[in-house]
């Protein structure tokens, strides 16, 4: 399973990251998130931007009730991405964590 480590007490949490680059348009995250919601994903943490009508953001989620795969949501987010013109990547957070180690 997936695994993040949550406020340095050691929790381990079922998780996946989120990343979200597109043109900014209204309902970005609405959509994300009722998504989320629908399959029982609890978003931990959303940090966004928009810089020159680009939206950025990633998301937090942890997936411990979720009734969903990890590889069910990054196709159910592909076809979000295509809908609406954001580029949407779902990953572990193992792989997350090792793409932005030094």
């Amino acid at each position: 399973m997936l695994k993040i480590w949550y406020n340095n007490n050691y929790r381990v949490r079922h998780g996946s990251y989120y990343l979200f680059y597109g043109k900014d348009k209204v309902g970005i995250i609405a959509k994300v998130s009722n998504i989320l919601a629908e399959h029982g994903v609890n978003i931990l943490n959303i940090n966004q931007n928009i810089m020159e009508g680009f939206f950025n953001m990633v998301l937090i989620a942890d997936m411990t009730g979720a009734a969903v795969k990890l590889q069910d949501l990054k196709d159910i987010f592909t076809a979000l991405g295509r809908d609406i013109g954001v580029e949407i990547r779902v990953q572990s957070e193992e792989i997350f964590t090792a793409m932005h180690r030094i």
